[in-house]
């Protein structure tokens, strides 16, 4: 979310550049408006600003909001303002009341929204949804429910790679700690693997453990066993975001090495 701020001020900054070159040059090219921001990055900075209107309940200027290049942008600006300076101000104000809204936000945005695509030929029953309601519970203040779609996520990735693979689970009462260890055999993540290289051994090992803490945490807090443990927001959160990151880390793996051939589909 950092380098959506950064890009905010640069398409501002670039912005009034382009103004003030436009103002104090009355034969200012089109070639030239592209002088100090690209189109790509006007258009990507008005994505944000409408999505971020929309979060808060306001309505944007169409007129502003609809434009596709710098030239476009700036022609909006003057129909809307008489001066110069009015149309200086415009840009700073908009462009700022964004960013001083991520900033204020930036604990909650930073933290909530990780994001973790879900490849179409991945879809396990409701993976989709429960990604989904990973973040909705956690907004509806449902910290208990939100760990539940927390491990659900996982659990059901797990199930769809392996029965992808032609693991037929159903015989068998599999927890999420055996789910995740039967499928790490199988996309050649077993820490015990000699091959390994320290580092790569340390992070399997750890995602062992999220996993395990994930099946733990759930028994203790979540919606779907009598609590022992009322979770607040930073145990929601951290269990969402572990995750939405070992699942996206099982996606990628999948992917690579089904790519390469070097799956393994039978084990010994």
């Amino acid at each position: 979310m950092n380098n959506t701020i950064e890009l905010l001020d640069e398409v501002k900054i670039g912005l009034r550049k382009t103004f003030e070159a436009n103002h104090n040059n009355n034969n200012y090219s089109a070639n030239y408006y592209n002088e100090f921001v690209s189109d790509k990055d006007l258009r990507q900075c008005l994505i944000i600003m409408r999505k971020l209107a929309k979060e808060e309940g306001k309505v944007l200027s169409e007129e502003l909001t609809n434009c596709r290049t710098v030239e476009e942008f700036i022609d909006q600006m003057y129909l809307m303002n008489d001066a110069f300076m009015d149309s200086m101000v415009g840009v700073s104000n908009l462009f700022n009341e964004y960013s001083n809204y991520l900033e204020d936000n930036m604990y909650h945005v930073e933290i909530v929204k990780i994001e973790c695509d879900v490849p179409v030929d991945l879809t396990y029953q409701n993976i989709v949804r429960d990604l989904n309601n990973c973040d909705k519970r956690i907004a509806d203040k449902d910290y208990s429910g939100a760990i539940t779609s927390a491990k659900t996520l996982v659990e059901g990735v797990c199930k769809e790679i392996l029965n992808i693979l032609g693991e037929d689970i159903s015989v068998e009462n599999y927890n999420l700690p055996k789910l995740f260890n039967h499928l790490s055999k199988h996309l050649n993540l077993d820490s015990s693997n000699k091959s390994f290289e320290k580092s790569l051994k340390e992070i399997t090992t750890g995602l062992t453990k999220v996993i395990q803490g994930l099946a733990e945490v759930r028994n203790l807090s979540s919606d779907s066993h009598s609590k022992t443990v009322n979770p607040s927001f930073h145990h929601a959160v951290l269990a969402v975001n572990s995750a939405k990151t070992v699942t996206s880390f099982l996606f990628h793996t999948y992917e690579y090495q089904k790519e390469k051939g070097i799956l393994q589909t039978s084990l010994k």
